[in-house]
């Protein structure tokens, strides 16, 4: 089908688009002389969608700096130094931002810190309704959610979080869900993000539920879940996760660093590392997937520790996962992979070797290796790989890269005598 777009038309939109750029605002806030407001609230009373808010160095607290609605509008707040020295201080009752009125993810808070957020959902920000924000290069320290999303809430709405850490968010005292970021029915994607030190009921880093999700390039490191899913949690998502390194989280039951609940999940190229969970657990918590909705890729496992009854570095519950370049390697306690008698994994391409409670593999698994995957200093947790590892293309039979680092990181390495387990090694150099 041929299609004819006329010039006029065409010329016509690009006037009006650069109309509304040219009628984009610029305001300030700060102390009076350098800025054109004083406070959070007077700016935004002043601004149309598309406008943009500086706001100079200083703590930001009280009711014309708390509790901001941008109606309808979609603006760019955004911090002149960064979050270091740009603080909006949330108190008991008072959150930063609650976004409800249909915008979408040009809607930006960029170079802000929030501390010190108390209310039952989205201590620091709520987005709902339908409508979008973009986080960037933000912090979240002390942001206390009863209920969920010591940071960040959204329900039924889309987040972007790019570059932003989060750290000793969330709430142990209730049926807290996602100490740092709750999603509940809507999107968010994650880049670039830290999670340290945070605490809940259910995903002490993010917990989110019948949502889409997206978590890249984020390290997840000393977070707790008094039950389920110490860094993440995902119950009936969508998700794609890549990059990620999850390391010393502790779970009371199932996922010492992430908990996988009846969620179609693609996800590649992470490290988990040294993480602890409860009984019948272990570090990744594979439950109620349909056949093959559930693929980790080229994921690399150490040092996993439990409180009782090791079930290693991943456990399959009712579930058929594919798990397929991946190391399992020096395991305190429990098997590599334990899978449940309704549990059918396939486990193929991968490196398996000195697991505590032993290198045999359950379900379909063919075409792995059971030797040392020569890691460059493991003293160290440095886990890049020998020049001789069979864990790079040119040293195993199916010329691929196995594991999250695909790069030699050191020359070649003698392999042991004999196999040693991840605690016996650490012990050695304590």
């Amino acid at each position: 089908m041929n299609r004819y777009t006329s010039p006029l038309l065409t010329s016509v939109a690009a006037l009006l688009l650069l109309a509304s750029l040219t009628h984009a605002e610029t305001v300030r806030v700060g102390p009076p002389g350098d800025a054109d407001y004083p406070t959070i609230l007077e700016a935004m009373s002043g601004c149309a969608d598309g406008d943009t808010i500086l706001i100079y160095p200083g703590t930001y607290t009280g009711p014309e700096n708390t509790n901001l609605d941008p109606g309808t509008r979609n603006l760019v707040i955004r911090s002149v130094s960064g979050p270091s020295e740009t603080i909006i201080s949330c108190s008991s009752g008072y959150r930063g931002f609650h976004i409800h009125g249909g915008q979408d993810t040009t809607m930006v808070l960029e170079g802000l810190r929030f501390g010190a957020g108390r209310m039952g959902y989205g201590a620091a920000i709520l987005v709902e309704n339908a409508s979008g924000v973009k986080i960037v290069d933000c912090s979240f320290t002390n942001c206390d959610a009863t209920y969920g999303g010591g940071g960040v809430r959204v329900e039924s709405g889309v987040a972007v979080i790019e570059n932003t850490s989060f750290k000793q968010c969330g709430n142990y005292y209730s049926s807290c869900k996602g100490g740092c970021v709750s999603v509940v029915g809507g999107e968010c994607y994650v880049r670039g993000c830290t999670f340290e030190n945070n605490e809940a009921d259910y995903g002490g880093g993010v917990h989110a539920e019948d949502a889409w999700v997206g978590i890249h390039d984020c390290s997840f490191e000393e977070n707790h879940s008094d039950y389920r899913g110490a860094g993440l949690r995902l119950l009936r998502c969508t998700a794609t996760i890549s990059g990620c390194l999850f390391k010393t989280n502790s779970a009371g039951t199932y996922g010492g660093a992430v908990l996988l609940e009846a969620s179609a999940v693609e996800a590649s190229g992470c490290v988990v590392s040294d993480n602890i969970c409860g009984y019948n657990a272990a570090q990744v918590n594979i439950k109620s997937s349909s056949a093959l909705d559930v693929h980790l890729s080229r994921w690399t496992f150490t040092g996993e520790g439990t409180w009782n009854t090791p079930r290693g570095h991943v456990q399959v519950t009712s579930s058929d996962p594919l798990l397929t370049q991946c190391v399992f390697a020096f395991g305190n306690e429990g098997p590599a992979v334990y899978a449940d008698g309704s549990s059918t994994p396939e486990i193929a391409n991968c490196v398996v070797y000195a697991c505590a409670g032993g290198d045999s593999l359950p379900g379909y698994h063919h075409d792995n290796l059971f030797e040392e995957p020569l890691f460059c200093n493991i003293f160290n947790e440095d886990l890049e790989y020998c020049d001789n590892s069979p864990c790079l293309p040119d040293n195993n039979p199916w010329g691929l890269n196995i594991g999250a680092y695909g790069v030699v990181g050191c020359g070649e390495c003698l392999t042991p005598v004999e196999p040693m387990t991840w605690e016996t090694i650490k012990a050695m150099y304590r």
